[in-house]
């Protein structure tokens, strides 16, 4: 018995209640943050200008599988960082969902250090990241939201940003 695991994210507005994105996108492999809320518009195509913002990425996990239970989820920064000035990554988790925009997301700072040691616990349901509210999976389900957005200066260098890794960590019975 596993667990299988997978990125997915929300875009668009906002529809039904509780609130989810009018698209949702499974086996998502990356970020790329960018000037659209878009899984699939190159980031090449829509750069963030020195100053502005990134669209907020509204990401969570999803479990399949055959497993007895999934718990203790969370969430890290593990690997890279942003050294050059005028950059500052900004991650939260939630159930709430709201239209991605380029307005400054408030949450933890994971610019250089990240949360390797701490982690941010992440909340879980059957109905989707809109709706997780337990901390115990017993069947198929999905993590709260995982939000996150490139907040830059106007002394942001031009160019790509260094790439940085996160995972999710869990207990599986």
């Amino acid at each position: 018995m596993a667990s299988t695991f997978q990125f997915c994210e929300d875009t668009g507005t906002a529809t039904n209640l509780p609130l989810r994105g009018t698209g949702r996108f499974f086996n998502v492999a990356d970020v790329n943050w960018k000037n659209i809320d878009s899984t699939t518009a190159l980031y090449s195509d829509w750069p963030i200008t020195a100053g502005n913002n990134s669209f907020r990425k509204y990401q969570f996990g999803l479990w399949t599988g055959s497993f007895n239970s999934v718990s203790n989820v969370v969430f890290q920064h593990t690997t890279g960082s942003f050294t050059q000035p005028g950059f500052t990554l900004i991650f939260t988790g939630t159930s709430g969902y709201a239209a991605p925009s380029t307005t400054a997301l408030v949450g933890g700072d994971l610019t250089l250090t990240g949360l390797l040691t701490t982690g941010l616990p992440l909340l879980l349901g059957t109905g989707g990241p809109q709706s997780a509210a337990v901390t115990t999976l017993n069947s198929s389900g999905y993590s709260s939201y995982i939000v996150s957005q490139l907040q830059t200066t106007s002394s942001a260098a031009p160019g790509d940003t260094p790439t940085i890794t996160y995972s999710v960590s869990w207990q599986e019975n």
